[in-house]
């Protein structure tokens, strides 16, 4: 036996952790290495553990080239089953391969636009798959003060032109609202194209993202508050 444990391959670890990545997606590398010490006592590499983990996901989920591969038809379901529902797919032409897309819900936008407070925060979140991507979305909150979707997308990163797209879109599904307030976290990007886009709304500054930046900055512990 050697101390590298070649028998005790990614793919002999997935086998072990592919029915607790069913009930758990969350599940951690460190986990799969307690796993294998517990079972067969040995202790694999923290690489080998995270390749064992993309296969046992791959197997439970199936694979995120193959759900891209799906992305143009299940638009196309979207759109059938929620009539008037603006659907958005960019490709590069080159490859062929997804670079951005845009999805929202006819009823979604039709309730923001006739029974909500016009207040539409604008936001950006990071994927953490394994292709690295940016989540555009745009809410606001419904009566009870619950988030409500209106819109998102997804670019290849948080730039001007994947920003730009994106709000293009968002501006030609709600049209020129009267009295629109357009929250942001300040990112320069997303202001400029806010500006060009939606020229007659009120562009706001979420004011947490204010204080966090502060405290970010100046490292100092009485600024921070119970927010």
């Amino acid at each position: 036996m050697k101390s590298n444990y070649r028998q005790a391959s990614s793919k002999l670890a997935s086998e072990l952790v592919v029915n607790r990545i069913e009930q758990h997606l969350r599940l951690r590398p460190k986990d799969i290495i307690f796993a294998m010490q517990e079972k067969y006592n040995i202790l694999i590499s923290f690489k080998k553990v995270c390749h064992a983990k993309d296969i046992a996901i791959d197997r439970v989920m199936g694979s995120y080239e193959d759900s891209y591969k799906e992305l143009p038809m299940y638009l196309h379901d979207l759109r059938m089953t929620n009539p008037r529902t603006m659907t958005a797919l960019l490709v590069t032409q080159e490859t062929m391969r997804f670079e951005r897309c845009f999805v929202a819900l006819e009823q979604c936008v039709r309730s923001f636009q006739t029974s909500l407070r016009r207040v539409l925060p604008i936001n950006e979140m990071h994927l953490k798959g394994k292709y690295k991507s940016i989540i555009f979305v745009a809410t606001t909150l419904d009566g009870d003060n619950h988030i409500f979707p209106d819109a998102f997308g997804i670019g290849e990163s948080e730039n001007s032109s994947s920003w730009n797209w994106f709000l293009t879109y968002l501006s030609n599904l709600l049209g020129d609202l009267s009295g629109l307030i357009i929250i942001s976290n300040r990112h320069k990007d997303l202001m400029k194209e806010v500006l060009h886009i939606f020229q007659v709304a009120i562009h706001g500054y979420c004011a947490y993202h204010i204080y966090r930046n502060l405290v970010d900055t100046f490292k100092d512990k009485s600024l921070e508050i119970n927010y």
